[in-house]
């Protein structure tokens, strides 16, 4: 379901195309939902808002993973729309879920060292991702009303990202992931 990866201790802000952006309708049409299988948790694990050391987790669906995501920069709202676009393709070809089952909820932690995705019930980690590593996160809705998360983690010097897709219960949600990236984005380039 998920690859492992190792934790870096390093810090470094990376960049940030884009953290919270709305408004793209995606055209897929299914009929069948997994809106109940989500809930709107948040927990505040530690630190103020502001706090360079706030970690915030959220329990959300993990709908899969899009490797090798190579795009075209024409402006970043093109960016935003081929990295949708590339999520879809996926979903058609069966390789992202377009429906959530229980066992495909995780706990997504935002913290000064980045995003890290565990299981709710063995606090498993399957992904850690390091701050300088995020280049994007986009909220978008699906042709399903669906709100979802795709965060595009790059490598510095590498042409091709990968995209993990997560599935929000709704868009008060989706948007205070985004918030909170943002925040420790804006605590983090405060402090250096």
């Amino acid at each position: 379901m998920f690859r492992k990866t190792k934790s870096k201790s390093n810090l470094h802000l990376g960049s940030r195309d884009s953290l919270d952006s709305t408004g793209t309708n995606a055209s897929l049409r299914v009929s069948t939902s997994a809106e109940n299988l989500s809930s709107t948790r948040e927990m505040l694990l530690e630190g103020r808002p502001g706090s360079i050391n706030r970690i915030v987790q959220y329990h959300v669906g993990y709908m899969g993973m899009v490797l090798d995501v190579s795009l075209v920069e024409m402006s970043k709202k093109d960016t935003e729309v081929q990295l949708i676009d590339k999520v879809e393709d996926a979903q058609l070809e069966g390789k992202v879920r377009l429906v959530l089952k229980e066992e495909d909820m995780v706990n997504l932690t935002i913290s000064k060292h980045g995003i890290k995705v565990k299981d709710p019930r063995t606090e498993e980690v399957f992904q850690r991702h390091p701050l300088q590593k995020v280049a994007q996160l986009i909220h978008y809705q699906d042709g399903l009303g669906k709100h979802n998360l795709a965060l595009k983690i790059s490598q510095v010097g590498k042409t091709m990202s990968s995209c993990y897709v997560f599935q929000c219960k709704n868009e008060d949600q989706a948007q205070r992931i985004c918030q909170s990236l943002n925040t420790i984005f804006d605590t983090v380039s405060q402090k250096s």
